[in-house]
């Protein structure tokens, strides 16, 4: 007999599906049960959004409960780099979806953001300077690019930190939450534009 698993909307239990034992296969079925129910589905953009900011939850919580108080715990630096690494890389990979644009299939985020539109370099860089200022970040890079440089590899770099044989330096959690900061907002501000021009009628 398989085994039943259910079906959640915002908390609440909606139904219920056979579990094949395959994630995959029970989002899709998930997928059709939220299609009979009548619940619109979310975009990819959508999707990325949320999943960037669980990424964000995730290494903030790290930081504050393992590596911003003592005794601090370095066991935990590597989970807290990951999961900040792989936000920026969602954040930055989610402008290329909103510009209808392909991107490389790279971890690397100095990659990622170089090949970024000027305007959209532009205005991240805006929004990261103005952000440094505002928290009197001396010790963080001047350009969120420079900014960028000091974790570009550290998604792969730092998977796997027990196999490397020295060790890879520290990073600077006020810069990195700087870069996330800065991601998000001009994440929520092209969302804002789109629905500024839904609205006056003009494509997205």
């Amino acid at each position: 007999m398989k085994a039943i698993l259910p079906v959640h909307l915002n908390g609440q239990v909606v139904g219920y599906i056979n579990n094949t034992g395959d994630d995959h296969q029970n989002a899709l079925l998930a997928d059709k049960l939220y299609d009979k129910l009548g619940v619109p589905q979310q975009s990819k953009v959508q999707k990325m959004l949320m999943q960037a900011r669980a990424f964000n939850m995730t290494c903030r919580g790290l930081h504050k409960s393992h590596l911003d108080k003592h005794p601090i715990k370095p066991e935990f630096a590597p989970a807290f780099i990951v999961n900040a690494t792989f936000a920026c890389e969602v954040y930055i990979k989610r402008i290329y979806e909103l510009r209808k644009k392909e991107y490389k299939e790279t971890h690397s985020l100095s990659v990622l953001y170089k090949q970024l539109h000027n305007k959209d370099q532009y205005q991240i860089n805006k929004v990261y300077k103005q952000l440094r200022k505002q928290n009197d970040a001396d010790k963080s890079p001047e350009q969120i690019k420079e900014a960028i440089k000091t974790i570009a590899n550290a998604f792969v770099d730092w998977r796997y930190l027990y196999e490397k044989k020295g060790s890879l330096g520290s990073v600077n959690a006020g810069t990195v939450f700087l870069i996330i900061i800065a991601l998000e907002m001009y994440n929520v501000e092209l969302d804002e534009q789109a629905k500024e021009k839904e609205n006056a009628g003009q494509p997205a």
